[in-house]
């Protein structure tokens, strides 16, 4: 197994690579109606990775890993998000 920096399993390969929205919450789901849609783009991405032709081995391996980092990360702040919906009715700083 291979763990990054904050402890999350990089050794995911393309076959195994599996997305679902099991840590998203009730809640969550309720509050953010388009979560399928975030799932559905992650998919397709982890898809056309999988059947492009031109994509290093090692592309193959780190690419779905990544894409399933950012999926937990979404799941992440969405919960979070849900949790304390203050946050939602402040002032965020523009960049």
């Amino acid at each position: 197994m291979i763990l990054d920096q904050i402890g999350n399993d990089r050794s995911v390969t393309m076959n195994n690579a599996f997305l679902h929205e099991n840590d998203l919450t009730e809640k969550a789901k309720n509050l953010f109606d388009y979560h399928y849609h975030i799932l559905d783009t992650f998919e397709s991405y982890r898809q056309n990775i999988l059947r492009d032709e031109n994509v290093a081995p090692a592309g193959r391996s780190f690419l779905p890993s990544e894409l399933q980092s950012l999926d937990t990360h979404c799941k992440r702040v969405m919960n979070y998000v849900t949790e304390h919906q203050y946050i939602t009715k402040q002032s965020l700083p523009l960049y």
